[in-house]
């Protein structure tokens, strides 16, 4: 079933699929606390955030001056979505899952797809894994807008 965007809630993060609920619900409303608390950083992703947070401008540094807080301020900055529909999810393990995940943009006819990675915290709640996916298209988001930057475009 396709979840609406005007339908989201913040669920908490018993479950997977409320996991993804309340990230797309704190994504929709730009609520970086709820989406640094609902995501995971392994050591490669905090180490390769610290080196992103180089290239970002000082303003986005002061605000947002750890790895954690700027990989939720990243997501919040996502597009835009109408809704999401979750088409598999799996076990991996005791403390990990992965689900399939389409989102649907406002005025798109089609739906992207994605995996995302999950992990089970000490106290049974579940927080998406930032992975390389993530950072690739972020540093590629980097890239791209330090190249407007430098051509003075808008």
């Amino acid at each position: 079933m396709i979840s609406n965007s005007k339908d989201w809630k913040n669920v908490g993060r018993g479950t997977v699929s409320d996991t993804i609920q309340s990230q797309y619900w704190a994504i929709a409303g730009g609520d970086i606390v709820a989406l640094e608390k609902g995501i995971y950083l392994d050591e490669h992703a905090i180490k390769w955030m610290g080196g992103l947070m180089e290239g970002v401008p000082a303003k986005v540094r002061a605000e947002y001056g750890t790895p954690e807080k700027l990989a939720a301020f990243l997501l919040a900055s996502a597009p835009e979505l109408k809704g999401y529909l979750v088409t598999r999810e799996e076990q991996m393990g005791e403390n990990g899952a992965r689900a399939t995940v389409f989102t649907l943009r406002p005025g798109e006819g089609k739906f992207d797809g994605e995996r995302q990675e999950f992990r089970r915290e000490e106290d049974g709640t579940w927080r998406r894994v930032i992975g390389a996916r993530e950072l690739s298209m972020w540093r590629d988001m980097m890239k791209w807008e330090s190249y407007w930057a430098k051509s003075g475009r808008e």
